[in-house]
């Protein structure tokens, strides 16, 4: 990718009743690549020093923009944001969190992709 693909990321909490998944890592990537990008799959590992995803085997989804229907696989424009989120296991405290997202010890999100005619796998470190 030509330019830095990830736009934003951070760790939020939400205790609200409603919400299923409390704790989770909200990820804004910006594919700079100059050329449509195809999203096959993704998934998180969390190692042995990282935070367990709250579903085990979680499949990632992705938006382009707030309010769009999560796909696992999406086409993503030249020059466009998009966005996912992982969903982190309670077991860990919001300050653990925080202090493993700022060492880059949350987990590693593995991607596989298409570049025009390219089939990649690509891991970004949280």
């Amino acid at each position: 990718m030509t330019t830095e693909p990830i736009a934003e990321y951070k760790w939020q909490r939400d205790e609200a009743p409603t919400i299923t998944v409390h704790s989770k890592l909200r990820i804004r990537f910006k594919n700079g690549t100059g050329q449509v990008l195809q999203i096959e799959s993704g998934r998180w590992n969390s190692g042995s020093e990282g935070v367990p995803s709250f579903f085990p085997s979680q499949a990632v989804k992705w938006q382009i923009k707030r309010g769009d229907e999560e796909k696992e696989a999406i086409k993503i424009p030249i020059g466009s944001e998009f966005r996912t989120w992982i969903g982190l296991n309670d077991s860990v405290d919001g300050t653990e969190c925080l202090t493993r997202c700022a060492l880059k010890r949350t987990g590693t999100l593995h991607l596989e992709l298409r570049i025009g005619i390219h089939a990649l796998e690509h891991e970004f470190h949280f």
